[in-house]
């Protein structure tokens, strides 16, 4: 119960896991829970505070299809292809 009481940023600095592997785990549960607007961030962050490449984002979109759902992760997919587009086109 502490973590509702800390937040996030407490979350985040545990040892356990690193960051990157705390970012995979999220993008992954916003996929699952269909959160469009915490995918697109959490992919974003990824990206660009923890290294991820665009093959483990998708790796872990495949992951949650099965899951989750095949329309879920289609949407995280499509979101992500965006983000891969924006970034190509600079």
């Amino acid at each position: 119960m502490e973590m509702l009481r800390v937040g996030p940023s407490a979350v985040w600095g545990r040892p356990v896991l690193s960051r990157r592997e705390r970012s995979l785990a999220t993008i992954a549960m916003m996929t699952a829970l269909g959160n469009e607007f915490a995918i697109r961030e959490h992919i974003i962050m990824g990206l660009d505070s923890f290294g991820l490449s665009r093959e483990e984002i998708c790796e872990v979109m495949i992951q949650a299809a099965i899951y989750a759902g095949f329309p879920a992760a289609m949407k995280a997919f499509d979101i992500a292809t965006d983000i891969f587009a924006e970034r190509d086109a600079t």
